[in-house]
């Protein structure tokens, strides 16, 4: 990953350009580096788990990806309930 320099504040090539959509474009780009690093980490106790899934995806047509998002959302309600967590 990328690291601090020691740079004066006036001297960072950040990649943002100040415009909008472009920056949440970069930012978005930033969080799946990020979260890709941080899930397929060697120190990340829910890596074979993750890696597992990640499997089972890969072998998903295009009906079955596009019913995965409905079907969390569903479980992610469930679990809720069960918690006595708020729902809305």
């Amino acid at each position: 990953m990328e690291c601090y320099l020691g740079e004066r504040e006036g001297m960072w090539e950040t990649g943002l350009t100040g415009k909008g959509m472009i920056d949440s474009a970069a930012f978005l780009g930033l969080r799946y580096k990020y979260m890709a690093a941080i899930f397929t980490s060697v120190i990340n106790k829910f890596k074979e788990m993750i890696d597992k899934e990640l499997t089972e995806f890969k072998i998903l047509d295009e009906n079955g990806r596009a019913k995965l998002p409905a079907e969390a959302e569903t479980r992610n309600l469930k679990n809720r309930r069960k918690r006595g967590g708020r729902i809305g």
